[in-house]
């Protein structure tokens, strides 16, 4: 039912398009330079405040080139628009399910890992890290999770990667985007929950073709997880 909706023949024509609007060589290229960029990091910055500063600044510097040598409108390559009215109840809605169905997903990716009799680390990289970090790096970790990092990958997963991937069709592209997203976090028992948060983020893009939509998803579940780890990571 939710796939006829987003799916239907005219608004795949208009997705057509749309999609048509990237560069392919420098949009590849860019996604290449990207994924590198933060595989690499880790390996040469031990501090996850480091990391975390250095990963997403490079990441838009790598954006910020492609915008400069692409010969198409930010607001084209992007889908920045202005937000509609109505649009609201949406962002709301979506972070709503998406909390519901992390916590979900979470519980039982635990319960499936200790039945199996796999050991798993239950905790976000991001805990450990926080109880360790000072002030500045708290600051740091907060600015760069609440806002560069889902500016950063909404851009690059919503927009370029699905727009590469569609030609192989709609929902193909959408199950490869979130499963390519789930597994870029490195948190193996987050995956499901990251899986179901990338596929509600993509079609909350779709459904209204403004970046700015997820975008605002993204940060807002970015800054309750943030809040929830760092009031775990104070009381331990």
């Amino acid at each position: 039912m939710i796939f006829q909706v987003f799916f239907k023949s005219n608004f795949h024509f208009k997705i057509s398009q749309w999609c048509s609007v990237l560069p392919i060589k420098q949009t590849w290229l860019t996604i290449i330079l990207y994924c590198c960029l933060n595989l690499f990091v880790p390996f040469c910055f031990s501090s996850l405040a480091m990391q975390l500063t250095v990963a997403p600044w490079g990441a838009l510097l790598l954006l910020g080139g492609f915008l400069y040598f692409s010969k198409n409108k930010i607001s084209e390559i992007c889908s920045f628009r202005h937000l509609e009215s109505g649009v609201a109840y949406k962002v709301v809605f979506s972070v709503f399910l998406i909390l519901l169905l992390s916590f979900i997903c979470h519980y039982w990716s635990c319960e499936f890992f200790k039945f199996v009799g796999l050991t798993v680390d239950e905790e976000q990289p991001l805990a450990e890290s926080l109880r360790e970090a000072s002030l500045p790096e708290i600051i740091i970790i907060g600015i760069t999770t609440i806002i560069f990092a889902p500016i950063g990958e909404e851009i690059v997963f919503r927009r370029m990667l699905y727009g590469l991937l569609f030609p192989l069709g709609s929902v193909k592209a959408l199950f490869l985007t979130s499963f390519l997203f789930s597994i870029a976090h490195f948190y193996l028992v987050g995956i499901p929950g990251l899986f179901f948060l990338a596929m509600i983020l993509q079609l909350l893009y779709l459904h209204t073709r403004n970046l700015w939509c997820p975008i605002q998803v993204h940060m807002i579940t970015n800054l309750l997880s943030f809040i929830s780890v760092l009031s775990s990571s104070s009381a331990a």
